[in-house]
């Protein structure tokens, strides 16, 4: 499966502004289509000023909202083959987001990190974690600084992680190959609109080196990445904190874009612990694995 549609949920803060100017990027990814989603502040919508009319506030907000995204759809109409605007609602973020991927069918869900309002809660994990773990699909988070400092970046280096303590565990088995599969439909992506073979490592993280641990983890990486012409890859299989030598391997490898498995959880490592914790370390991009 390749990545050509994108749902992009937008909160109009400079975050949001960063985001649309690097939309554009997401072409080497294969990304065809886009659609802007704006979620109302329901806090404003339930407890407006007393006096006011809720009929008029809700349209003001509405018509506020329409018109930057149709601003921002004007930025980048002629980068796409589609550019579309979802229909604006209120309610929790992260269930709307999700809702809306749904419905649209979207290959991949990209939400820029560390905006205000709801998306502030992006850095302590809340909505990131919340769409992460209730998604059916994919979830690229981007940081403001990274796409400040790669306007135009290629996606060469691919690190993909995930963990697997127990061979025999049939959930730790899904999310390795999960993970490996969604790495293989980045790479086919980038692949088809560019024609580059972006270089994939896959770092596995294990409680200890046994050799039915590694033989397992090795056969599946082989299994997926084996007859795949379309990159080149290696592995390496380690045992160490599933953070922060995650976060090393990504800065020595150079990686544009960290893959990481979404099921399950590490010596306690939670999904969410280590999306907060890699979203406060490393400004490289984070897709979560569907």
């Amino acid at each position: 499966m390749t990545i050509t549609k994108a749902l992009v949920p937008v909160d109009f803060s400079s975050h949001s502004e960063t985001l649309v100017k690097w939309l554009p990027t997401l072409k080497k990814m294969g990304v065809k289509k886009i659609w802007f989603l704006h979620v109302l502040d329901e806090l404003k919508i339930e407890h407006p000023v007393a006096g006011y009319d809720i009929g008029d506030i809700m349209k003001q907000y509405i018509d506020e909202a329409e018109s930057k995204l149709n601003e921002y759809r004007d930025k980048i109409k002629d980068l796409f083959e589609e550019v579309n605007i979802c229909t604006i609602w209120a309610g929790d973020p992260a269930i709307v987001i999700v809702k809306q991927a749904d419905e649209l069918n979207a290959d991949i869900i990209v939400m820029a990190t560390g905006g205000k309002g709801w998306f502030k809660e992006l850095i302590l994990g809340s909505t990131s974690r919340k769409v992460a773990q209730l998604s059916n699909k994919p979830v690229l988070l981007v940081k403001k600084e990274w796409m400040e400092s790669r306007v135009e970046p290629n996606f060469d280096h691919i690190l993909v992680s995930t963990w697997l303590e127990n061979p025999d565990d049939e959930q730790e088995v899904k999310t390795l190959t999960c993970t490996l599969e969604n790495a293989k439909n980045i790479a086919q992506s980038i692949y088809e609109a560019t024609g580059a073979k972006p270089y994939i490592r896959v770092f596995i993280i294990v409680t200890k080196i046994e050799k039915e641990i590694v033989g397992r983890a090795k056969g599946k990486i082989n299994a997926v990445f084996g007859g795949f012409k379309e990159s080149v890859y290696d592995s390496i299989i380690w045992t160490g904190d599933p953070v922060e030598d995650l976060i090393k391997a990504a800065i020595s490898f150079d990686a544009d874009i960290v893959v990481v498995g979404s099921k399950g959880s590490y010596r306690g490592f939670s999904l969410g612990f280590r999306l907060t914790s890699l979203l406060s370390k490393i400004d490289i991009p984070i897709y979560v694995c569907k």
